[in-house]
């Protein structure tokens, strides 16, 4: 795979504006597990970097070497190209160290906003990031968003679910019940759903 550079007026301190941590250790886990079993959105290359853990450099995933896909997924310790299957499990930065692919190191690109949040899940659990809000934001994207009627139930989720999230955010037991009999076992269904 081709490591492209930002350019030499990048430096690490810029670059950090730019990229922004992507997952904690259990997110991470969840999106290695939702790719390797061919499940969960690809990664954008130029939108997808591993960060120096010496200089704190982020070297874009870019272009595969081998195809020139820009559509990447996470294997076991490895990003691979989703058309070739091309890998690499480490990548070496500009300052010569050689940094592994692992949720310590990925990095993507800030956006100005990002699209719609799975909101009730995101306050139940305490995290956008968390395993169950990635599975739950995974089926909306594969498959509710693919129906008439899905996506006229997400239409509804967005219109009426950030009052109801704020409210659960607010309260301990609130979360505890959100969590243990909305979103758990929903994510579950999903789970299975799309497997």
């Amino acid at each position: 795979m081709k490591n492209e550079s930002a350019g030499p007026s990048d430096t690490p301190e810029s670059q950090l504006e730019r990229w922004i941590e992507a997952s904690g250790p259990h997110a991470f886990q969840a999106i290695v597990d939702l790719n390797v079993r061919g499940l969960g959105d690809t990664l954008d290359g130029p939108e997808t970097g591993i960060q120096c853990l010496r200089c704190a450099k982020v070297t874009p995933v870019g272009i595969c070497s081998n195809c020139g896909s820009t559509a990447f997924r996470f294997g076991l310790n490895t990003i691979v190209c989703a058309r070739c299957g091309t890998g690499s499990a480490s990548y070496k930065c500009e300052c010569g160290c050689v940094n592994p692919v692992n949720f310590q190191t990925y990095r993507r690109k800030a956006k100005a906003s990002s699209g719609g949040g799975c909101f009730i899940a995101t306050a139940a659990l305490g995290s956008a990031s968390a395993p169950d809000t990635l599975i739950l934001r995974d089926f909306r994207d594969r498959v509710l968003l693919r129906s008439t009627p899905g996506e006229a139930f997400i239409r509804l989720y967005y219109s009426v679910s950030p009052p109801v999230a704020s409210l659960i955010g607010r309260s301990a037991s609130l979360r505890w019940i959100s969590r243990t009999l909305l979103v758990r076992p929903v994510a579950l269904f999903a789970r299975y759903w799309m497997t």
